[in-house]
């Protein structure tokens, strides 16, 4: 099932520690930025925009969502890195072993610390979402991995974002998909790693590509078929 997105901008983002590392297209003029919020975002670009964010959209009454399950598949050897999205009552804690023990008790299963420190971000989006600021015609929820899957052949990429081989295996490709190396462009602007590490700049680039595909009606989805939760959201992963 391919997406549409609206307008000429493409924003592909990703959570960093100092904010949503965002690389926008606007017309092939290629820029990057960072942003405390999602809000502060939607100011700079306002709302004709498509939005591919490294960022869970929809959270489950069910565990675990068909999504990560299925892009897991896909991936293969790099499935540790799509982590499976906790329930949504879980999100009512602000302590992670308060919320394990919830999540233990609800869904008979835990979750993971890395699903747990990325909370803020997916209660910033699901805010955004519940207030009307943002809307599934514009944002849409990606995963690096498996975007790299998508633009590697539909081949699952044999080594870690973290190894040398990784990021230089993930930066060929970007380079391919992209038209050219935009790594350095905006490694220059935001010099330092607490700003944007490696994996952070390829993850957002990798986002960007993939707002373009939705843009074009090109994009594939898991699943396939929509999966909404209890709020009407669409929990689909777009590559």
């Amino acid at each position: 099932m391919t997406g549409k997105g609206n307008g000429l901008t493409c924003l592909g983002t990703d959570r960093s520690k100092a904010g949503w590392l965002t690389v926008a297209d606007q017309g092939g003029n290629i820029s990057a930025h960072l942003f405390p919020a999602i809000q502060d975002m939607l100011a700079h670009f306002g709302t004709d925009v498509t939005i591919a964010a490294d960022v869970p959209v929809g959270l489950p009454s069910v565990f675990p969502r068909s999504a990560e399950t299925q892009a897991r598949e896909a991936v293969g050897p790099r499935r540790s890195s799509v982590f499976m999205v906790p329930l949504r009552s879980a999100f009512a804690f602000i302590d992670y072993r308060q919320a394990l023990a919830h999540h233990r008790q609800q869904a008979g299963k835990g979750f993971s610390k890395q699903a747990f420190n990325i909370f803020p971000a997916i209660v910033d989006v699901d805010r955004a979402m519940q207030d009307g600021l943002i809307n599934q015609s514009i944002f849409y929820e990606t995963h690096p991995e498996v975007c790299f899957w998508a633009a590697n052949d539909y081949q699952p990429l044999p080594e870690s974002k973290k190894t040398t081989a990784g990021q230089l295996h993930r930066r060929t490709i970007l380079a391919r998909v992209l038209g050219q190396d935009y790594f350095p462009l905006i490694r220059a602007q935001f010099p330092l790693k607490k700003q944007a590490a490696d994996d952070d700049i390829a993850d957002a680039l990798i986002a960007l590509w993939t707002a373009r595909r939705i843009g074009a009606g090109q994009a594939g989805r898991f699943p396939a078929v929509p999966v909404y939760d209890e709020q009407g959201l669409d929990m689909a992963i777009w590559y």
